[in-house]
């Protein structure tokens, strides 16, 4: 199996890795969740983009992740859960990668989670440009209301 270090976490080998979410709609409630999250032994942290008040303006939420990487302390992975996949907030596919590239130019995280129920072209140009942009990345193809098998993490 292949493995992705993101920090000082290896995620593909060794004991499964403990992703704690953040779904705090308020940027006072995902700072006091990510001192909160600080304090847990967990490995990484998902910050639900999809539930932030403000997730519709990308600038928002990519200078807010560095307000939460600083606090945390551990790797950030970002996810927008669009409403089909079972999340909270309805977006336009062009919308939804706009946000993702001004995160990924602007933002500051380690991994995310890219839908793969979306137009192909537009998968493959988000995942080049985090690739260009990010040390590392996720790409996840999950079901809602199911867990993932590790296998498909890298």
């Amino acid at each position: 199996m292949k493995t992705v270090t993101v920090d000082k976490t290896t995620i593909g080998e060794g004991m499964p890795k403990i992703i704690v979410p953040m779904v705090g709609q308020t940027k006072e409630e995902l700072l006091m969740e990510a001192e909160l999250i600080h304090t847990l032994d967990c490995d990484l942290v998902e910050w639900r983009i999809d539930f932030f008040e403000h997730v519709l303006d990308p600038q928002a939420v990519a200078r807010l992740s560095y307000n939460l990487k600083a606090i945390l302390e551990k790797p950030l992975l970002i996810t927008f859960r669009t409403k089909k996949e079972g999340g909270v907030c309805v977006l336009s596919d062009n919308d939804y990668f706009n946000l993702y590239k001004v995160i990924i130019s602007e933002g500051d995280l380690d991994l995310l989670d890219v839908e793969l129920f979306m137009p192909s072209e537009k998968v493959a140009k988000t995942i080049e440009l985090a690739h260009q942009n990010l040390d590392s990345k996720i790409k996840r193809n999950k079901p809602p209301q199911t867990y993932i098998d590790a296998r498909y993490l890298i």
